[in-house]
């Protein structure tokens, strides 16, 4: 009984670590993951998800801005463009050197929060 005991202990263990040993975020070559973004990025890359990103959230913007009224819903657009145009000059500012690196990232990401980045995203 103390040796099928021990085995089972020994195989839980060695599943553990190989676990652990797979674990990407500790290859170094390769770079950290998070969420499958891989970071650095290469600068092309992260445009086109900045893109992607602000399309879709246009498209959300918009359908709830059609619930205002007209005056309301310009004034609001007013703000979004305003944001806009931060997230674009930060996004033109951390691509400069063609690669983006999860830092830089993050500062994209505080910038079109506006310093209030929700931390449950």
């Amino acid at each position: 009984m103390k040796r099928i005991l021990s085995a089972v202990v020994a195989v839980v263990a060695l599943s553990f670590a190989a676990v652990a040993s797979a674990d990407p975020a500790h290859e170094g070559a390769k770079g950290h993951k998070e969420h499958g973004k891989a970071f650095p990025m290469k600068a092309e890359t992260f445009q086109a998800r900045e893109a992607a990103h602000e399309a879709k959230w246009k498209g959300r913007f918009e359908t709830k801005i059609q619930k205002l009224p007209a005056d309301k819903a310009k004034i609001v657009r007013e703000r979004m463009q305003v944001r806009l145009e931060k997230v674009h000059a930060k996004v033109a500012e951390v691509t400069k050197d063609g690669t983006v690196t999860k830092e830089e990232a993050a500062e994209v990401r505080k910038a079109s929060h506006g310093g209030k980045h929700n931390k449950k995203r």
